[in-house]
This record gives structure tokens, C-alpha cells and sequence, in this order.
């Protein structure tokens, strides 16, 4: 039996945003990465690490992870469909502050 839990009247799966938000930082920039994150985010790395371990994230951060990462925000939100959005060609944008 698989493990599920309720959140907000829907079953959901055992992985929860703080479990995909690591698993796409560790993707795009290894186990290691959270500085490297965190810097191109405009944070500390001990904040990041907070927002992994379940504290709620600014919505200005989210988007600027979303961005960076090329995340799909479904997949993130629920743990269905594509994991990431396919980039269309052009000039790189700064995330940056």
C-alpha cells in the first residue's frame, strides 16, 4: 500500500513541495547546491535551506525559482506531469534584484 496523505481534501503523494523543490535544486545544481542557489536567488543559503525544510516561500522567490530552474509549476505544486517547461531559444534573463 502506497504511503498518502490529505491535504486540503485531496490525496496526495508521500513528496510535498519542500521534497521537490530539493529534488530540482539537487538536479540543476547537485547535492551540494544550495549556496549556488541561493546566491543566484539574492539569498542566504541558510534561508533556502529553511524553505526545503517546509517554510512557506515568498511568492516573489517562487517565481524567481520557477525562472531560474525552468520548474514546471504544476509538478511542483502536485508531483504530476512534466517535471520541467520546455525553454523556448533566446537571450538568457537575470533573476537577479
Amino acid at each position: 500500500m502506497q504511503n498518502q496523505c490529505v491535504s486540503e481534501g485531496r490525496e496526495t503523494g508521500v513528496a510535498t513541495l519542500p521534497v521537490r523543490l530539493r529534488s530540482i535544486r539537487e538536479e540543476k545544481f547537485g547535492e551540494d547546491g544550495v549556496p549556488e542557489l541561493a546566491g543566484r536567488l539574492g539569498l542566504p543559503p541558510r534561508t533556502w535551506r529553511n524553505y526545503e525544510g517546509g517554510v512557506s516561500i515568498p511568492g516573489e522567490v517562487l517565481l524567481r525559482y520557477l525562472h531560474l530552474t525552468g520548474a514546471e509549476p504544476l509538478w511542483l505544486l502536485e508531483g504530476e506531469g512534466a517535471k520541467y517547461r520546455v525553454m523556448m531559444p533566446g537571450p538568457p534573463i537575470d533573476v537577479g534584484r
